[in-house]
């Protein structure tokens, strides 16, 4: 996909990753950038954003709510981003109905991958653990990731390749440890008065999930369904 953002000169950002145990991710990014940059106009709710951490990591964010705030200070937007990784597989579900008997951390990372566009990264796992997990309640990939993440005892890193203005490919590691624990949380605060404009990414949807079944029996799906513009509906299916 093309980046979403192009270069643009930024100001105080803040890169936040909190590792409260296993099972547990928080991964976010804030920044902000002249809103009278070419590229402003592209720092929109649902944008991508790219950055290299101190770790020589490449992160992918997706943008969730961006302010514009008109100030002594100029014209500038907030931006507030979240990884890109648990944004999309939490829109990914597992059909229910598989059980997984005795596999270890990779081999049930890979099963939770599958269908996405996330590949299997670094796993610092013992080949020897295994454990058995029934997927029976329409779970997303990234909460059966998160359960992989608890039962293992590992730490889910997300990162990308780019190369170019492209992203070429998608990594889920599972890591023995990361980082140092300083039992501290790093919090963003500013007291100004301006005037704000939000826009919230959170609410929009981009997939749908029939759930249970037809007069038949059958699973439900949208494959008989035809919606087109021609026919009157918003869009094409």
């Amino acid at each position: 996909m093309t980046l979403s953002i192009p270069a643009s000169p930024y100001f105080d950002d803040v890169h936040t990753e909190r590792l409260d145990g296993y099972g547990t991710f928080y991964h976010t990014y804030e920044f902000s950038i002249p809103s009278n940059h070419e590229g402003a106009a592209m720092a929109v709710p649902k944008g991508t954003v790219i950055f290299t951490d101190l770790d020589g990591n490449t992160k992918c964010f997706v943008i969730k709510t961006v302010e514009e705030e008109s100030s002594t200070d100029g014209l500038y937007k907030r931006v507030f981003a979240e990884d890109a990784a648990q944004d999309e597989l939490m829109c990914r579900i597992i059909p229910p109905g598989s059980t997984q008997t005795e596999k270890d951390a990779e081999e049930l990372l890979t099963f939770a991958l599958t269908d996405t566009r996330w590949e299997v990264g670094i796993t610092e796992h013992d080949p020897t653990v295994t454990r058995t997990h029934e997927f029976a309640e329409y779970e997303s990939a990234w909460e059966a990731i998160m359960w992989i993440s608890e039962q293992f005892s590992l730490e889910v890193q997300a990162r990308v390749e780019v190369a170019g203005n492209q992203i070429v490919a998608r990594y889920i590691d599972l890591r023995q440890t990361r980082g140092a624990f300083t039992g501290k949380v790093l919090q963003y605060k500013r007291d100004t008065s301006s005037i704000r404009r939000l826009g919230d990414g959170g609410l929009i949807f981009t997939a749908m999930y029939g759930l249970g079944a037809d007069s038949g029996g059958y699973p439900i799906n949208f494959s008989s369904e035809v919606w087109t513009t021609a026919g009157g509906d918003p869009v094409d299916k």
